[in-house]
């Protein structure tokens, strides 16, 4: 990073501390913990894409074509005057962002305010931005020539780079924000059907939190999951409840938005504060803290609401509609 300018030497009085946390994979992952700074930083609510509008965007086309910009957020220069706000602690000393990191609170934002400005009246009608993806799409080969050459020249433009290795053309099914797209529809991923097929029966709470993970996001593919996930949401951890509910359920309602999550669990109250050393959590704390949460202690008198929905029990309906968003609670 220091080769490539995206970091400089420091003197700010502001220092974040550096997480080493483990990839699925094993690898060591840099990280930055902007809680505290996150805590004080006036949010920008531009939105990202509802991902099932974009899915929805996607459905009849037959050509397509995905676009990866070489480490996007890297390609956006911060103000001078802000970069010392960026600082973070390590064994080598205090260093700064010269390029938007991740893990800032806005960083997202800002990132897809800048796509949605360099792509301008193509999104929507040829090609869609989620972050840093790109995908053009249409409905026949020649008319795909035409909208790729658009497109193409709009980063140029802006000065974006494409990350050439991981960008794929003219395909009649991609992969895109953990589905396959073709002109058939839209399916889940095929390697992460394999894992959720290939994932051993849970038999521990810390193996459960694992699989909800996966299977929790294809769960519109699922008839009545919410019914055969009881037993694995029963075993889960009130950080999960919440990890959970803000970035796989209610993200496209939450995000932008200042919300309160209100709990009878006051250990929950130090959540944001906290240093872990179990790397799972502390890839939840990072996802996390791009949210601009609060949580709140009420009693367990006052959290009637959460009570009578996990300890009384009610007829179920014969169709869940798992389209629609539910209450999440998980017993003490």
């Amino acid at each position: 990073m220091l080769h490539n300018e995206i970091i400089s030497p420091s003197n700010s009085a502001w220092a974040s501390p550096v997480v080493i946390v483990k990839k699925h994979d094993g690898s060591p992952r840099f990280c930055i913990d902007y809680r505290q700074l996150n805590s004080i930083t006036q949010k920008d609510v531009y939105p990202l894409p509802r991902i099932d509008d974009v899915l929805e965007r996607l459905n009849g086309s037959h050509i397509f074509s995905k676009l990866d910009l070489r480490s996007g957020y890297c390609q956006v220069p911060l103000v001078s005057d802000e970069r010392k706000k960026t600082a973070f602690i390590s064994p080598d000393g205090l260093w700064q962002f010269n390029r938007l990191p991740q893990g800032l609170k806005n960083s997202p934002s800002v990132f897809q305010r800048l796509m949605n400005q360099t792509l301008g009246s193509l999104r929507w009608d040829i090609c869609l931005a989620y972050l840093d993806d790109i995908v053009v799409y249409s409905c026949s080969f020649d008319q795909h020539l035409i909208d790729l050459s658009k497109v193409c020249q709009a980063p140029n433009n802006s000065n974006f780079k494409l990350n050439n290795n991981k960008c794929s053309f003219f395909q009649n099914d991609i992969s895109f924000l953990g589905y396959k797209i073709s002109s058939a529809g839209c399916l889940p991923n095929d390697d992460n059907v394999r894992a959720i097929i290939q994932f051993p029966t849970p038999t521990s709470s810390k193996a459960a939190h694992s699989f909800l993970q996966m299977v929790g996001f294809y769960r519109k593919f699922i008839p009545r999951f919410a019914q055969i996930s009881s037993p694995l949401n029963k075993s889960s951890a009130k950080v999960l409840a919440i990890w959970w509910s803000v970035t796989q359920k209610f993200h496209s309602y939450i995000e932008g938005q200042q919300f309160t999550v209100e709990t009878d669990h006051k250990p929950l109250l130090s959540l944001m504060k906290k240093t872990y050393h179990n790397s799972r959590i502390e890839r939840w704390m990072t996802t996390l803290q791009q949210y601009d949460m609060i949580i709140r202690h009420i009693s367990g008198k006052e959290n009637t609401t959460a009570d009578a929905l996990s300890r009384y029990p009610v007829d179920k309906p014969d169709v869940i509609d798992d389209n629609e968003p539910h209450l999440i609670t998980s017993s003490t």
